[in-house]
C-alpha cells in the first residue's frame, strides 16, 4: 500500500557469512567443515563454487547468493531505483539474532558502518527499513 513499510535484513556479500555458507551440509575443507569457515566466498570463484557444489537445496541457495552477491551499496542502489525509500538503517558487526542464537553482544557498526569496503567485510548483517517514496 502507499503507506506500508517494508523490513528487510541481510548479511552483505562480502562479509564472513555473507554466503550462507553455514547452511551448507558439513563436509572438511583442509580439515575443518567449511560451513564454519568465514569469508570461504572470498577464495576464486572456480574454488569456492567447487567446494560448496552440491544439487541439494542449501548448495543451489548458496551459489544463488553467490551470483547475486548483494552488497550494502547494491542493496541501496535497488532500493533506490525501485522508487522506495531508505526510512530506517541500522548496521551490526554482531547481530541481534547471534544473541538469541549465540549469546553474543550485539555490537553497533557505528563508525566502522561508515567506511567504505571495511562495512561489507565486517558488518554481519544490514538492517533497512523501506517505505515509498
Amino acid at each position: 500500500s502507499d503507506d506500508g513499510r517494508v523490513f528487510v535484513v541481510f548479511p552483505p556479500y562480502y562479509s564472513p557469512f555473507g554466503a550462507h555458507q553455514q547452511i551448507l551440509p558439513r563436509k572438511k575443507f583442509l580439515f575443518v567443515p567449511y560451513n564454519k569457515l568465514p569469508f570461504i566466498q572470498l577464495l576464486p570463484r572456480p574454488i569456492f563454487r567447487s567446494i560448496t557444489a552440491g544439487n541439494d537445496a542449501a548448495s543451489r541457495e548458496v551459489a544463488r547468493l553467490s551470483d547475486i552477491r548483494l552488497t550494502l551499496r547494491k542493496f541501496e542502489k535497488c532500493v533506490d531505483e525501485a522508487g522506495l525509500r531508505i526510512e530506517h538503517s541500522r548496521l551490526y558487526l554482531s547481530r541481534p539474532s547471534f544473541a538469541l542464537r549465540y549469546g553474543l553482544p550485539v555490537i553497533d557498526a557505528s563508525i566502522l558502518g561508515k567506511i567504505p569496503f571495511v562495512d561489507e567485510l565486517l558488518v554481519t548483517a544490514g538492517y533497512y527499513l523501506l517505505t515509498k517514496q
